[in-house]
């Protein structure tokens, strides 16, 4: 496939891609592609000045529109200003990151307030009073709410979240499927140009 966004006055552009894996049931069905444009993005803004674009998932009563994904994901783009607090409901057993675009904040799950991993970085080397900042992914535990505090500075981070699929992946370039015998099969499809199917 091939996506050409338009970049700024300056020809740049900035974005992120999230791959969301496939059930083994649903690995082969038919392709689909959905063009979402930013004013199709709704904002939801609290009264502590938390701002959440909901891309996927639903915030009160505000609904993304990014559905029928397998894994019920939430995807939020969510700005929080300087010296706030903010805390957000996450379903128990879901899998759930931060990504910090800009700024920094204190991230935690339910009552460790350090409770964290940065990529790259154990917890234990860090100290307590880490904040997270520029381009950390935040991975956190199993619980039932996440807690961000900013103090001198403003925090924009991605939030997502999914079900596991508890399901073996084998995975190589740009195809994951379950087992080395699919990925390998799926290669050979793919070398002999029937990987896509016309009937589709």
């Amino acid at each position: 496939h091939q996506e050409m966004p338009f970049g700024n006055s300056r020809g740049s552009m900035a974005g992120f891609q999230l791959w969301a894996n496939l059930p083994a049931s649903l690995k082969m069905m038919p392709p689909r592609y959905r063009d979402i444009r930013a004013d199709q993005i709704p904002k939801v803004r609290l009264g502590n000045g938390v701002e959440i674009r909901i891309i996927a998932g639903t915030v009160g009563e505000t609904e993304g529109p990014v559905t029928d994904i397998a894994i019920h994901p939430e995807y939020f783009d969510i700005t929080v200003p300087a010296g706030i607090t903010w805390t957000h409901h996450i379903e128990s057993g879901r899998n759930s990151f931060a990504y910090i675009i800009a700024g920094k904040g204190q991230f935690c799950r339910e009552d460790e307030p350090f409770s964290y991993e940065t990529e790259g970085v154990s917890y234990f080397d860090m100290e307590t009073a880490a904040f997270a900042e520029n381009e950390t992914l935040v991975l956190f535990t199993d619980g039932e709410y996440i807690t961000v505090t900013t103090e001198d500075d403003p925090l924009r981070f991605l939030l997502v979240t999914g079900h596991p699929l508890h399901e073996p992946i084998a995975w190589h370039g740009p195809i994951v499927m379950n087992t080395r015998e699919e990925l390998r099969k799926a290669f050979e499809d793919f070398e002999r140009g029937t990987f896509i199917r016309s009937d589709f």
